[in-house]
């Protein structure tokens, strides 16, 4: 049983933003590849507009499982981590 949260405001904007993306993602949309849609979803929840679970939920939906979404939140961490090192080196 999936229990459904009322969220409103930028959460709600933010899990609709993520859930479109997703699907348009899985329907092979034009322009969507896996980093605009995780670059996205990860730039929302840095914000605190949505957590790793309900973009894993949301993500579930088109057959990803949370797991993966895991692995690419860790990658994009740390991609996160090494863009701030060269930043500060001045590359």
């Amino acid at each position: 049983m999936t229990v459904r949260h009322i969220e409103t405001g930028k959460r709600k904007d933010a899990i609709e933003r993520v859930a479109q993306l997703f699907k348009d993602w899985g329907a092979r949309k034009p322009n969507v590849d896996k980093w605009v849609v995780y670059g996205a979803a990860f730039g929302l929840m840095d914000r605190g507009h949505i957590t790793l679970l309900r973009i894993q939920d949301i993500a579930m939906e088109i057959g990803i499982k949370p797991s993966v979404v895991a692995d690419r939140r860790r990658y994009w961490k740390q991609l996160q981590s090494f863009r701030g090192h060269k930043e500060e080196a001045g590359e």
